[in-house]
């Protein structure tokens, strides 16, 4: 059957991981043009406050208009993406959210910066790793996990490559042209990338997805996640599962735990003592960890299942922060262990690859994966408030220390067999009751 489709469309076994491969590829490339561009309007924020003749706390508030618009397109992308030929959209979106760079140089007010940076927000869904996510979960099978966490690797490559580059072209020529001219040079290498490797989804072409063998895990029945169930429900009828909530809830929670620490990482590190320099390294530290830490994630899901591995981090996010009393007392070392294990929460935003798509199927993966960055996103959005209000470090931290707690609690419940039975009988019920409706 695979075979005959294959020459159906042309094409054969070779071309099928190829086109897969090459469509990987260009998302990772795509989330390196992405991210450079949001680290370069990052840096361009202090000349851009200087010229308005404004404050900076007056410009960062871009940051917050960007991600609420980034909340709000995450709604509608997956479905977005099941409708429209993803090529399109990644290449239209480039010219849009790539606007941002030159767009800094045209506006004349801060609030004129923050509504052009909500615009930015509801694209960026469509170009950075959410892409890669919803793509690389159609195209690999065995093996997704560990693909698709290779992405935060390439994104800090391109940053530590470019972003330097970019803020030497600024001091020499002023940030407007060298925003000008990164919008205009990365906009044309997305929309290329984009029209080049980006494809549909390989039944498209009557293609199977790509099986990385290396990674098969012939001992993982039902908790591995090569072993997905396609459930025949709709989203409506999956969003009335109380498990479903149970797994948005828990990338919520590790959203809150991660944005508790990355917003107040300087002071954190200034509390236990630690010199600028070596807080600067302190930040490096925190982004190599984050690298490594997501492909674990993600390798970890492929190998011994998604169930003991949501277990192992949330069980070593616990540990970590629990110890806060013992580790802030430690200075440099203690600093060291909290920059290199913080990053157990980063992966609030690869559950849906690795945990909703083995527990529900790839055919609702678009919904399931944009929902569920969504509510992480939420998560990031309401944990400076929650800091906000409390008093110290101290308390901070023992609510992350309750949280990985929870997490553990709750991932307990919903990927346990009994949780995969429940989806399952619903999901055949389901079938039933539409099957005795037809009849009837």
């Amino acid at each position: 059957m695979q075979n005959d489709a294959i020459k159906r469309y042309g094409g054969n076994e070779m071309t099928a991981k190829t086109r897969g491969l090459l469509c990987c590829v260009g998302c990772v490339l795509n989330i390196g043009f992405a991210f450079l561009c949001t680290n370069l309007v990052g840096l361009f924020c202090v000349p851009l406050a200087s010229n308005l003749g404004v404050e900076y706390s007056s410009i960062a508030l871009i940051w917050t208009s960007l991600s609420i618009g980034s909340i709000c397109s995450r709604f509608f992308a997956g479905r977005l993406f099941d409708k429209v030929n993803p090529k399109i959209i990644c290449a239209v979106s480039a010219v849009m959210y790539l606007f941002a760079l030159p767009g800094m140089t045209l506006v004349k007010s801060p609030t004129a910066a923050i509504i052009l940076f909500f615009f930015v927000g509801i694209i960026n869904a469509f170009t950075g790793t959410l892409p890669f996510q919803l793509l690389g979960s159609k195209w690999i099978g065995v093996g997704r996990g560990t693909v698709i966490g290779l992405a935060p690797i390439f994104s800090a490559i391109f940053d530590m490559v470019f972003a330097p580059i970019g803020a030497a072209f600024a001091t020499e020529y002023g940030f407007e042209r060298t925003a000008l001219a990164a919008g205009a040079i990365l906009c044309l290498l997305h929309i290329l990338v984009s029209l080049i490797c980006i494809s549909k989804e390989p039944a498209a072409y009557g293609e199977e997805p790509i099986d990385l063998k290396f990674l098969q895990n012939k001992k993982a029945k039902t908790q591995g996640a090569a072993v997905v169930y396609e459930t025949k429900m709709p989203i409506s009828h999956i969003a009335k599962l109380p498990v479903f909530w149970i797994l948005m809830i828990m990338p919520a929670l590790l959203a809150i735990a991660m944005q508790s620490f990355y917003s107040n990482r300087a002071g954190v590190y200034e509390t236990m003592g630690l010199t600028l320099t070596q807080t600067a390294f302190m930040v490096g530290f925190y982004s190599i960890s984050n690298c490594v830490l997501v492909w674990l994630f993600g390798f970890l899901c492929d190998k011994i299942g998604f169930r003991k591995t949501v277990l192992l981090y949330a069980a070593v996010g616990a540990i970590l922060w629990f110890a806060w009393p013992v580790l802030k007392s430690t200075m440099f070392v203690g600093a060291l262990v909290i920059a290199g294990f913080a990053n157990v929460s980063q992966i609030n935003n690869y559950f849906g690859p690795n945990v909703m798509i083995p527990l529900f199927g790839t055919n609702k993966s678009n919904t399931l994966i944009s929902w569920s960055t969504m509510i992480a996103a939420l998560g990031g959005a309401v944990a400076p408030i929650i800091v906000n209000r409390m008093s110290s470090y101290d308390t901070v931290f023992l609510m992350n220390a309750v949280i990985y707690v929870l997490v553990f609690a709750l991932a307990l419940v919903a990927t346990s067999p009994r949780a995969l039975d429940r989806i399952k009988e619903e999901d055949q019920s389901y079938t039933k009751g539409m099957n005795i409706s037809t009849s009837e």
